[in-house]
């Protein structure tokens, strides 16, 4: 019982210094707040799951399993000495790896099945959205999309407008919608919030289905808006106001608006599932 219980500590021991090591080289790599809090989420959320089930767990490891466990955690640590910025495979895949070392450690290969929901709230935490967002784009154009998108909102909003392309042209200035603009990545992030909801909490068949839709459409809308902010700042020649809502900072606003929004609608349907009368045999 004591040697288990040992085990149990290094165990611990082991999970939060990774996790502490992955937030800080985010911190490093993105200095965006949002990320690292984004990442800090998913942790706590797996680790919420395995915490609830600690008594049951079958934590029993074969020589072979946790030497390969001990391997993947060994390189992680080693490379995390030389980082090459946000695009490193390390930073990409840092949480699956550690899982997988971590599962390998605690339960050996046996032991994986136990282990599924947390290590698909991980793998999606992994999902390298710069990459998907790229194939996507050239799959359905979406830079054309948020041209067209934000072209009727300034319509609606009285301006003269007009699109060329990915062009939006105002009488007095016009911006150019590039792939990083086009809110793919921003749509991607809250479609990861929505799968760790899912898996998280108990909701209807509906709900699971609106959730994914209803962050796509948000992200959309919302990173329209921020395009047909900036054109209008292009044509009124305030260039400053338009390089910040531009650059990190007003990007991360508005991610950080959209995570909110999200995550209020989350806990509507979580809400409104818990006051649904329950079924009784």
């Amino acid at each position: 019982m004591a040697l288990l219980q040992n085990f149990k500590f290094w165990l611990l021991g082991i999970t939060g210094g990774l996790i502490a090591l992955h937030l800080r080289l985010t911190w490093v790599t993105t200095q965006s707040i949002d990320q690292v809090i984004f990442n800090l989420i998913f942790w706590i959320a797996a680790f919420s799951l395995l915490w609830k089930r600690r008594y049951t767990l079958r934590l029993e490891s074969g020589t072979l399993s946790t030497f390969f466990g001990l391997l993947l955690i060994a390189w992680m640590l080693i490379k995390s000495t030389n980082v090459h910025g946000k695009t490193d495979i390390l930073i990409l895949f840092f949480p699956f790896i550690a899982a997988l070392g971590l599962a390998l450690i605690a339960s050996g290969i046996k032991g994986f099945k136990q282990y599924h929901k947390e290590l698909c709230i991980i793998v999606v935490l992994s999902i390298p959205k710069v990459n998907i967002a790229e194939i996507i784009d050239k799959a359905i154009g979406s830079t054309v999309i948020a041209a067209k998108f934000t072209n009727f909102l300034l319509w609606y909003l009285g301006f003269t407008v007009q699109r060329q392309g990915v062009f939006v042209i105002l009488p007095t200035g016009s911006i150019e919608i590039y792939p990083a603009c086009s809110g793919l990545n921003l749509m991607l992030l809250l479609l990861q919030i929505a799968v760790l909801a899912i898996m998280i909490f108990k909701l209807k068949l509906y709900q699971k289905i609106l959730l994914p839709i209803i962050g796509i459409l948000l992200a959309f809308v919302l990173n329209g808006v921020r395009i047909t902010l900036m054109a209008i700042l292009v044509a009124g020649s305030q260039e400053q106001a338009f390089h910040y809502w531009h650059g990190d900072e007003g990007t991360q606003i508005f991610s950080t608006i959209s995570i909110l929004i999200f995550g209020w609608f989350c806990s509507l349907l979580v809400q409104h599932y818990e006051q649904q009368p329950k079924k009784t045999n």
